[in-house]
């Protein structure tokens, strides 16, 4: 049935073939693609295999070269007669050719295309021994871009004509077609330059003869033009071989983060740049316990989004992701053309940290990046843009899918968050920075170091780059400077890339507006903010408007502590030397104790009172007031009773104890001869007394 079927299919593409070319049309195509062996060389064409067997033109061959080029046309390698073997196999191999080209030419005959004379004449020169003389192919090697320019013009053909992709291919390499490609040859060179450098080959421990890959894109924002692309490290030696950046899907990492979480939760509404997710250890729903984990083993604590893509942490994105649901996630990417994507296995929280069934392509990642940088507009990447014949007719153009997927407010958003990794001071890519432009970036990491990546962009171009082994991964141990050699080719290229263009910052939209908030709660900056022990924690963030907050921090408090024994605790009453600090609060913090694993813990306020003081301390409120009063009840026993009408009295007018404010018969300032003391007596106390406190040495 298999047979029937492929013959059937055979049929219907020569029915295709003869509806618009004609039967010496069909042959000089077949003629120019037919395979004629060369070994390792693959030579397709009657006039490279010329060259190759004969060191000759096709024009110039002799009658018998030509059946012997005819004839070999099933089997091509095995009638090879340069193959390294033994002498008895060599005449075997010299038999079989002689015997292949004979019937060639008896087949000819037998047609009519030649006479018996002609027939004889070769026969005899073929019994003599063909004159075979190797020649020097010099095989014309596409670059990586011409290499994925035929495989897209080559499948738009097929699919615009209804033809299949081998026959829309052979068409393509024998119609005479002109095609105006978008690569920018100036920056193809330099990106393979920079790709066949030494220091970026590390050989495998597990597998001596494998060595490190690497794959770059290049994307012009605002066309969606392709123009540079590299799939592997070192001199590439054969066309349309694997490229592994349009071919080579691989897992992302944390340069997932953007597209798969941050970006659709921006468009949602779910998340701000500022909204402040707690950095701790966490386990969600369907996952494991304390996953995942931070790429440096610690946990900061409350991190808003600017930040904590800043410095790569994880607990964030996932935490979004569980919010915004995963399901919306793949549809994001889907819609911008992610093929690799499973729309089921990869359903995951794990999709925030580029945990993937397959992983994603340079190209696909570039894309995605490239949008952010279009405002929001997806753009269908091109490798070409025109094909014309030979007549000028336009055979081909590309058609771009063009896809709104963010707002423009919320892609500028996204624009500035993804500048922290190079302008922030923990960024990850801080060496990507380019003097007097936006650059945004994001690098990303597998686990054990199996991959590294770093994608970004510029107003001009969007660039990704991946770096790991194909097979077999392992732990990447790249000694250069940075230490993510993908970084390290990324910033090469695309320095080369904007050496001589115009400084250029993005577009900020006019609904966009600057507020200060707190970067511990996401809130308006409080009263207390710039209190914080770690000092100031208010920035100005960016919002589109209508989205920035309106109420004041609540996680910044004010409290009074004791530090008496050596820890902080909250003060009592007791405490003599109670201070005010200034402390972060978390909700629910005593339901879930996590934070205590964060850097941030010790800002915490205090939970326990201090239990070290127990008694009241008498204290006086105020020194000065304190000495008069004493000064003027002393004044009091000494001139009770001046008045010099004496009257007596039972309970002796006097004070028992002249240190003290009472007496034991309770009489004050006044007896019951009615006997006071003179305000000018009282204020010339005071006036005594403030002197004496303010010059504490004079007589």
């Amino acid at each position: 049935m298999a047979g029937i079927i492929r013959k059937i299919k055979e049929w219907v593409k020569a029915y295709q073939i003869e509806e618009f070319a004609s039967k010496d049309q069909i042959l000089e195509t077949y003629l120019n693609v037919i395979s004629m062996g060369g070994g390792g060389k693959n030579i397709h064409g009657v006039q490279l295999g010329a060259k190759y067997y004969f060191s000759k033109d096709v024009g110039d061959l002799t009658l018998e070269e030509c059946a012997f080029l005819a004839g070999i046309n099933n089997a091509p390698n095995t009638y090879n007669p340069f193959r390294d073997e033994d002498e008895e196999a060599k005449n075997n191999r010299m038999e079989k050719i002689k015997n292949r080209t004979k019937t060639v030419l008896s087949k000819m005959l037998e047609l009519g295309k030649i006479s018996q004379e002609e027939h004889d004449a070769a026969v005899q020169k073929v019994d003599e021994g063909l004159n075979f003389q190797e020649g020097q192919i010099s095989a014309n090697v596409y670059s990586y871009h011409t290499d994925a320019m035929l495989a897209q013009a080559t499948k738009d053909l097929a699919e615009k004509n209804g033809w299949d992709e081998d026959f829309a291919d052979m068409k393509l390499k024998s119609g005479g077609y002109t095609i105006y490609t978008t690569q920018d040859t100036a920056l193809q060179e330099r990106m393979e330059e920079e790709f066949e450098k030494e220091k970026y080959i590390m050989y495998s421990k597990q597998n001596p003869e494998q060595h490190t890959e690497a794959a770059m894109t290049v994307i012009e924002n605002g066309t969606g033009y392709v123009v540079g692309v590299v799939g592997g490290l070192g001199e590439k030696t054969t066309s349309r071989a694997l490229n592994r950046a349009t071919q080579g899907a691989k897992q992302t990492g944390s340069a997932m983060k953007p597209l798969a979480a941050i970006a659709p939760a921006l468009e949602e509404g779910i998340i701000t740049a500022g909204s402040v997710y707690d950095d701790v250890p966490t386990t969600f729903a369907g996952m494991k316990k304390d996953w995942p984990k931070n790429y440096d083993n610690t946990y900061r604590g409350l991190l808003n989004v600017r930040y904590t893509i800043e410095i790569s942490h994880n607990i964030g994105p996932v935490a979004i992701l569980s919010e915004l649901g995963s399901n919306k996630a793949v549809k994001f990417l889907k819609d911008m053309n992610f093929e690799s994507i499973d729309p089921e296995q990869d359903q995951t929280l794990a999709l925030a940290l580029g945990g993937l069934t397959t992983g994603a392509t340079t190209l696909e990642m570039a894309a995605g990046y490239s949008m952010i940088a279009n405002g929001g507009e997806y753009i269908e990447p091109t490798f070409y843009t025109k094909i014309v014949d030979k007549d000028g007719n336009i055979v081909l153009e590309a058609e771009q899918e063009r896809k709104r997927m963010m707002s423009e407010s919320n892609a500028y958003i996204m624009q500035s968050i993804l500048f922290q990794p190079t302008i922030g001071s923990s960024g990850t890519a801080r060496y990507c920075a380019i003097s007097g432009m936006d650059v945004a970036t994001k690098t990303g990491t597998t686990n054990n170091d199996y991959d590294r990546w770093l994608c970004g962009f510029t107003p001009y171009y969007s660039a990704v780059t991946w770096y790991g082994y194909d097979e077999n991964p392992e732990t990447i141990r790249y000694r250069g400077s940075p230490s993510n050699p993908a970084g390290s080719i990324w910033d090469a290229v695309m320095e080369f890339a904007h050496k001589d263009l115009e400084r250029k910052r993005f577009t900020v939209p006019d609904d966009i507006k600057r507020v200060t908030i707190c970067r511990d709660s996401g809130m308006l900056a409080g009263d207390y903010c710039n209190e914080d022990p770690r000092g100031t924690r208010t920035y100005s963030e960016v919002y589109v408007n209508g989205t920035q907050p309106t109420e004041k921090c609540t996680v910044h408090v004010k409290a009074k502590v004791c530090e008496a024994d050596g820890t902080v605790k909250l003060a009592n009453d007791n405490c003599p030397d109670a201070v005010e600090r200034v402390f972060i609060t978390r909700k629910d913090s005593d339901k879930n104790e996590s934070w205590k694993k964060a850097t941030d813990a010790k800002y915490m306020l205090p939970t326990e009172t201090c239990t070290l003081h127990t008694t009241p301390v008498q204290r006086p409120e105020n020194t000065i007031n304190n000495t008069i009063d004493n000064s003027i009840k002393n004044n009091i026993n000494t001139n009770t009773n001046t008045n010099t009408n004496t009257n007596t009295n039972t309970n002796t007018n006097t004070n028992t104890n002249t240190n003290t404010n009472t007496n034991t018969n309770k009489n004050t300032i006044t007896n019951t001869n009615k006997n006071t003391i003179s305000n000018s007596v009282v204020n010339q106390v005071i006036t005594n007394t403030v002197n004496t406190i303010k010059n504490p040495n004079s007589d």
